[in-house]
């Protein structure tokens, strides 16, 4: 959760991300990877202060890849035939040498990249913004804007209130909605949702 100390008015901006607050790679995989190495790396990880809330908060089995095999079964009933809600570790990475899919702290640093990341990089004051489509407060440039992502108040914010963002209505993801949120992060969003149905044969 993010508040505002101070009142903050429309278009009022703020700086979120830059090079050295990043963990930054160029793919997924590679972050994956980078990020178990600064838990190991332990007090000595110049990132000490968002890999402790990672491990503290974000336990295994949060998102449906990582579900007991009950949960994922359950979850493909419902799904449609070609959903990657459950599988998408296994279709996209199983054998393809980015991680081991049966090593706990590999699947577990993949599942973190996806739950907390945004697409190759963690930008951990970013990442304190809570979703919300109803209650949307902010609006972002892109994530790899070449001056760093920059939140601005789409509307005006009270001292003490919580800035809000939109994970699927901010414009840069199409195809992405209420499904999708809860493969990547875990949790049905509360109303209003957005479904994407990109099969033509529905229509």
């Amino acid at each position: 959760e993010l508040q505002t100390p101070e009142d903050a008015s429309e278009e009022e901006e703020e700086t979120v991300s830059q090079q050295n607050f990043q963990i930054l790679y160029h793919n997924i995989c590679h972050l994956a990877h980078t990020l178990i190495k600064e838990m190991n790396l332990g007090t000595q990880s110049n990132f000490l202060p968002y890999i402790t809330y990672l491990e503290k908060t974000q336990k295994p089995g949060q998102i449906p890849a990582g579900w007991s095999k009950a949960g994922k079964d359950m979850l493909r009933k419902v799904a449609t035939a070609e959903s990657d809600l459950v599988d998408w570790i296994d279709i996209n990475y199983k054998g393809k040498e980015c991680i081991d899919p049966d090593d706990p702290l590999q699947r577990y640093a993949l599942e973190l990249v996806k739950q907390r990341g945004y697409d190759q990089s963690f930008i951990p004051l970013f990442d304190m913004l809570n979703h919300d489509n109803g209650r949307i407060n902010t609006v972002h440039d892109g994530f790899f804007a070449k001056d760093g992502i920059k939140v601005r108040a789409s509307k005006k914010i009270r001292a003490g209130e919580e800035v809000y963002a939109s994970y699927d209505m901010s414009g840069e993801n199409d195809y992405w909605g209420t499904p999708e949120i809860l493969r990547d992060f875990g949790f049905v969003e509360s109303y209003p949702q957005r479904w994407v149905f990109q099969d033509p044969d529905i229509w």
